[in-house]
Formats: structure tokens, C-alpha cells, sequence
């Protein structure tokens, strides 16, 4: 019973019950005895915590090797599933570098349009910290994403630094549609940050590098940033 508590405490929110058995390497009576003393909850087929924070301090009470060994099983479970979620959380606790790559920023992307920012801010964090495996383009199309989703989460400081970072590499490699973008998105960052006079030579650069390359849905959608730009700033 011990075994499957420690089990749940790795699967945030919930774990289904056959999930459980087998990582814990337990039988359905021991699932009953779990339930019984109030540890755990049963939700159909599932098994869960009180509270979150009673999941993450049993969690965190587990030695580093079990804990280890937990995620590794989940991630096995998890195999071929399309819950990109799940599966990055796991790699990210399991320390699977390559997972992480490939599954949080699938995850964010999810995230973000459920609207959830604040999973997806962590999901794009979590991928960033493997630059290696990423590449420099990987990494700076992430930077991109985190800062637009950091916006929602009111963290504007770090959405410019991310944003500042990608524009770096854009304008190294001459990538000129995303150097654009990635101005005018700074832009409106720092129209937030009240830095509004920081923001407006580098939307003149954003139409600079697009008008010279015709009509566009880019420099429509920056034409459009400018003008809610100045209309807010009342300036003609």
C-alpha cells in the first residue's frame, strides 16, 4: 500500500489505477488498503491525493533513486500515448533530456491553447534548458513563443529579455521575416512596461525590412501593431 502511495505521489492531478498497480509493482488489494486509510482517493478508475500539496510532499520525501525509478516507469506506461503532458512532465522529473526536447514544447503549444500560459511557460522553460539539443533556430523560435505566453502570465521583463535574445540571433542570421516579427512583438512588450518611447524605432525597423518586400499577411498584422501602437499613444 505504501508502495502505491508513493506511486500516485508522482503523477500530478491523478493516476489510473492499472498505472498504479504496475509501477508499484503491487497488487488491487493493496490499492484497497491505501484507500481505506485515507491516504489516497479513488474517482473511478483513478486514484489521487487530497490535496496537491500532500501529492508533492510525498513526492519529495522519496529517495532520489525511487523517484527516479518512478518517473522512468511512467515514461515506459506512457509510451506511444498522445498525452504530450504527461509524458513531458515525467521527462522532465526523470531528467530525459531528449524527451524533453521532443514532447514540452508540443506540450506548451497545447497548453497555450487550452489557456493555460502558466503550464505553458513552464513546459517552453523546461525545453530552453537544453539549448544543446535544441540548435540555436530551435532555441530562438521557443524564445519567441515563452515571451508571448509570458505576457499573459504578467512576467513582461523576462517576455523582452526572451524576445531581445531572439532578435539577436534573427538579425545574426539574417532571418529577415522573423527579425521583423520579433520587433514588433517587442514592441508591444514594451508599450506594457511603459518603455513606450524604447518601442517605437523598432517597429520603424519591423516596417522597414518588410515594405521593401511586398504586400504580406506579416506586414498587415505589423501595420496593424503599429497603428494600435499610435493610437493608443495618441501620437500622429
Amino acid at each position: 500500500a505504501r508502495r502505491v502511495v508513493e506511486g500516485v505521489s508522482v503523477a500530478p492531478r491523478s493516476l489510473e489505477i492499472p498505472h498504479a498497480v504496475v509501477i508499484a509493482d503491487a497488487e488491487l488489494d493493496d490499492v484497497d488498503r491505501a484507500l481505506s486509510a485515507g491516504v489516497l482517493i479513488g474517482e473511478g478508475n483513478h486514484l489521487r491525493f487530497r490535496h496537491e500539496l500532500a501529492r508533492a510532499a510525498v513526492e519529495e520525501t522519496l529517495p532520489p533513486a525511487r523517484r527516479l525509478g518512478l518517473h522512468l516507469r511512467m515514461l515506459e506506461i506512457l509510451d506511444g500515448s498522445d498525452d504530450l503532458a504527461r509524458i513531458a512532465h515525467h521527462a522532465i522529473r526523470a531528467g530525459r533530456s531528449d524527451l524533453v526536447v521532443e514532447h514540452a514544447p508540443r506540450a506548451a503549444a497545447e497548453a497555450a491553447k487550452r489557456g493555460s500560459s502558466r503550464e505553458a511557460v513552464a513546459f517552453y522553460r523546461a525545453a530552453l534548458n537544453h539549448p544543446d539539443i535544441l540548435g540555436p533556430d530551435r532555441t530562438a523560435d521557443l524564445r519567441v513563443r515563452l515571451a508571448d505566453e509570458l505576457r499573459y502570465v504578467e512576467e513582461m521583463d523576462e517576455a523582452a529579455e526572451q524576445m531581445r535574445l531572439a532578435i539577436e540571433y534573427f538579425r545574426q542570421v539574417g532571418a529577415v521575416e522573423k527579425l521583423a516579427d520579433g520587433l514588433s512583438r517587442l514592441q508591444a512588450i514594451l508599450w506594457y512596461l511603459r518603455r513606450i518611447d524604447e518601442g517605437w524605432p523598432l517597429m520603424e525597423e519591423a516596417l522597414a525590412l518588410l515594405r521593401p518586400r511586398g504586400p504580406s499577411e506579416l506586414l498587415a498584422h505589423t501595420f496593424y501593431r503599429a497603428g494600435h501602437g499610435y493610437m493608443v499613444a495618441r501620437k500622429a
